[in-house]
């Protein structure tokens, strides 16, 4: 991806499709590290309030100019409008712009068909942290084996940009839609529990908000402690919960209600549903 000489060596020109929750995360990360790209962003409704500055909002009905001269590409709406965007900007991507999808299930084989595009066509699945830097990104691209130059240079471009958001993940495509619910759809998870957690506090007589700071205290710290210390879950269980304790009591009733296999089954909808997605 090769600059024109009026911008830095290093500036990029990104254009972002669709300014949903997930591509408005990414942007607003991408905008804090890297403001010296040039950020374009195709979106159907109105300018949404955190695009302040340092982006151009351009309507879907003529997304030509946005998409003029990108390097990169990035397709963030939902995967049912995924033919629709592939219409309207097929003729006007750049040869060599990468395009990235953020679409949970549609395979790189059915966007290389829609977009009339082969190898320079990549997967991402990000999870919403990923605005704060502490997320994940699972990436996936073309199998060639091995990857040539060109590939490897756009695999380290995409990879720079994504490490900006957290841990990145290479992965074969068909692990895709495991890690979409493993690791995309599990935050949803967390937070269901802290929510949970939150309700049984403000039942016994605090406010909304303090049972709310309460619970995210409690979740941000025991995912430092998974983090920081790198010891498994068990270990860290262990050093709460002493024998016939009250944690131990609290366990063992999670335990009897199939707690772990509500998780994977959790998981297993989740992938589910996005193998669904990719079909519709």
């Amino acid at each position: 991806m090769n600059a024109p000489a009026s911008r830095e060596s290093s500036a990029l020109r990104i254009c972002v499709i669709g300014g949903g929750n997930m591509g408005g995360a990414i942007v607003q990360r991408w905008l804090e590290c890297t403001p010296q790209h040039e950020y374009r962003i195709i979106g159907r409704a109105t300018r949404p309030d955190w695009l302040t500055k340092g982006a151009t909002w351009f309507p879907h009905t003529n997304p030509g100019p946005a998409l003029d001269g990108a390097d990169l590409v990035m397709l963030a709406v939902k995967p049912a409008q995924a033919a629709e965007v592939a219409e309207q900007t097929r003729n006007s991507l750049p040869p060599e712009a990468l395009l990235v999808s953020v679409l949970a299930g549609v395979r790189l084989g059915r966007l290389a068909e829609l977009f009339g595009r082969g190898e320079r066509v990549y997967r991402c699945m990000p999870n919403t942290p990923f605005r704060l830097g502490c997320g994940i990104s699972v990436l996936c691209g073309p199998a060639l084996s091995p990857p040539d130059q060109k590939q490897a240079q756009a695999r380290s471009a995409i990879q720079t940009l994504y490490a900006l958001g957290g841990a990145v993940l290479w992965a074969d495509e068909g692990q895709m839609d495991f890690l979409t619910a493993a690791l995309g759809s599990s935050p949803a998870f967390a937070y269901r529990f802290a929510g949970a957690l939150a309700l049984c506090i403000e039942a016994r007589g605090f406010d909304a908000e303090q049972a709310r700071t309460l619970a995210a205290a409690v979740v941000n710290g025991a995912g430092a402690m998974l983090m920081q210390t790198e010891a498994p879950a068990d270990v860290l269980i262990r050093q709460v919960a002493s024998p016939n304790g009250a944690t131990q009591r609290g366990l063992e009733l999670l335990s009897d209600g199939g707690y772990d296999e509500l998780i994977t089954q959790a998981v297993a909808a989740a992938e589910q549903r996005s193998a669904e997605l990719g079909r519709e």
